[in-house]
């Protein structure tokens, strides 16, 4: 009898092979959440056999039925995300040197695209025939690098500010896009009087960039989605321009507290709608350098210091507005038993203000921006009540019978004198 579509997944075989370096990788069926769509393979068979007579003509002669296949996504963007991590090296754009200032060149990188090899993996698939090793090409973008050495060389490298924020690093697909999206701000110049768009240098987050899926915050939830981390990029960015004494055209913050950053100081990034604009009014160019080590991001601003001021970032809140927080059953829950959800977040209004100071004396003072955050619920789920344990009825107790009074004793005959003379003679 011929070979049914699940002999076609036993032995299976996949060998991912990157042409350019020769490496090569070998995932079986089974890791790659490969599985047959019997049904499909059925309806496919029956329409190329003419009906079932025609199956069972192929079935008998030992013909090969094709399977029909079916990926299990999750299984598959784990395997594809496996093979990025081995592959995909961060371009890096012609910069500065972090400690010393000094220009350094930048170098190719490569990004590995998921989706295009699935794609390929699809197309092979159709034709496997009875090959139980099927050899797949890797799609990988090569990636020049940008910027001018030349032109870095010339510019004034006084260090402006720095600024950093930390992350977990155990976070992998989350640490990936913050180290890309930094790699893609590093060296940016910006010119006297203009602007950098961090959308515009960051680009569209998406797997076809080198992005991957990690946690991002979507109407007050955190969801998985391309690019999350990316906004921490972009907060640090924020900071630093701040710090700079630049300024900023366009911002915007996120709905609720985050971890890294206190509330008034971040900013949310979505391409291509929400954007962070950084100005230089400066009469010169700056430069931007961004690098990642042991789980911090830094952002450093460099040009001609003229004086030597100190800035410094304070935040302020007030309108308290309080939220409320929701209770709704939790049957699971054991009983007498509560779960908090989430926290209640009270809304409020903060605000930023950047002072400058020379030589202790604060010569500046200004209000960068206002932030409005609303109040956001909490949720606890309530167990059920504990059972109601019947009390033991009271025994009513004998009365108490009172004592006999205490008859009193009788008195006490006192004694007459004693006899005197003599008796009767």
């Amino acid at each position: 009898m011929g070979a049914g579509p699940g002999a076609a997944l036993s032995g299976l075989t996949v060998e991912f092979a990157d042409t350019a370096t020769g490496r090569t990788w070998r995932l079986s069926g089974p890791s790659l959440g490969l599985a047959a769509n019997v049904p499909a393979t059925l309806d496919q068979a029956t329409d190329r056999g003419r009906g079932l007579g025609g199956l069972l003509r192929c079935s008998l002669r030992g013909r090969w039925i094709a399977p029909v296949f079916e990926f299990d996504a999750p299984r598959l963007e784990a395997a594809m995300e496996g093979l990025g991590a081995d592959v995909d090296v961060v371009p890096g754009n012609a910069s500065l040197d972090p400690e010393t200032g000094k220009p350094r060149e930048g170098h190719r990188g490569r990004l590995f695209d998921a989706e295009a090899t699935t794609r390929s993996l699809s197309e092979a698939l159709g034709s496997l025939g009875r090959l139980s090793l099927l050899r797949v090409e890797l799609v990988i973008a090569d990636v020049p690098p940008r910027g001018d050495l030349a032109r870095l060389a010339a510019l004034d490298r006084d260090r402006l500010a720095t600024f950093s924020t930390r992350f977990d690093a155990s976070e992998t697909g989350r640490s990936w896009n913050i180290v890309l999206a930094a790699a893609r701000l590093d060296g940016t110049v910006v010119e006297p009087g203009g602007s950098v768009s961090f959308n515009s240098l960051v680009g569209a987050r998406t797997p076809e960039a080198g992005f991957r899926q990690a946690p991002e915050l979507v109407a007050n939830e955190l969801v998985s989605g391309w690019g999350g981390g990316v906004c921490q990029v972009a907060t640090t960015l924020f900071n630093v321009a701040l710090l700079a004494d630049l300024g900023v055209a366009e911002r915007y913050h996120h709905s609720r507290p985050l971890a890294y950053i206190g509330l008034g100081r971040d900013a949310t990034v979505s391409y291509p709608n929400l954007d962070l604009v950084i100005q230089n009014p400066r009469a010169f160019p700056v430069v931007l350098t961004a690098w990642v080590r042991q789980g911090d991001v830094h952002l450093a601003f460099w040009g001609r210091r003229t004086v030597d001021a100190q800035v410094t970032l304070t935040t302020e809140e007030l309108n308290l507005k309080p939220a409320e927080c929701v209770f709704e059953p939790g049957p699971e829950l054991p009983a007498g038993t509560r779960q908090t959800v989430k926290e209640p977040f009270d809304g409020r209004d903060v605000r930023l203000w950047r002072a400058v100071s020379q030589a202790g004396t604060i010569v500046r003072r200004e209000l960068v921006w206002v932030d409005r955050y609303e109040p956001i619920a909490g949720l606890v789920r309530v167990g059920p009540a504990l059972p109601t344990v019947p009390t033991t009825p009271t025994v009513p107790t004998t009365p108490t019978v009172p004592a006999a009074p205490t008859v009193p004793a009788a008195p006490t005959v006192p004694a007459g004198p004693p006899p005197t003379g003599h008796g009767p003679r």
